[in-house]
C-alpha cells in the first residue's frame, strides 16, 4: 500500500568511488535514504578540499524511528597520512 511509511519506487543517491585501507583497493560506496545527509557531509569536503586530498572514517549510528531501529552511516575526517593519500590517488588514476 501506500502509507507515509512507504519509499519513492525509486530514491535519490551519491555514489562514490573510494579507496579501503587496509584492503589496498577500491570501491563503491551510495549513500540514499537515510545515508543521504552522510553523503552530503562527503560533498561538502569534496567542495572544500578536492578529491584524493583528505581522509574520512566512516562508522554507523543506531537510530530509532516510526519503523523501530536502524542504523545510519556517520562520515568524520580524520587524519590524513601523506603515503595512504598517495596510494589512493594511485589507484584513481589507474596507474
Amino acid at each position: 500500500g501506500k502509507g507515509k511509511n512507504t519509499p519513492p519506487k525509486c530514491s535519490f543517491s551519491y555514489v562514490y568511488i573510494v579507496y579501503i585501507k587496509g584492503w589496498e583497493t577500491m570501491a563503491l560506496i551510495e549513500f540514499r535514504r537515510t545515508s543521504l545527509p552522510a553523503g552530503k557531509t562527503l560533498n561538502t569536503m569534496v567542495a572544500q578540499r578536492g578529491l584524493g586530498n583528505f581522509v574520512v572514517k566512516l562508522r554507523s549510528s543506531a537510530q530509532t524511528g516510526a519503523k523501530g531501529k536502524y542504523y545510519q552511516i556517520v562520515v568524520a575526517p580524520t587524519q590524513s597520512d601523506p603515503e595512504l593519500l598517495a596510494n589512493a590517488r594511485m589507484f584513481m588514476s589507474g596507474k
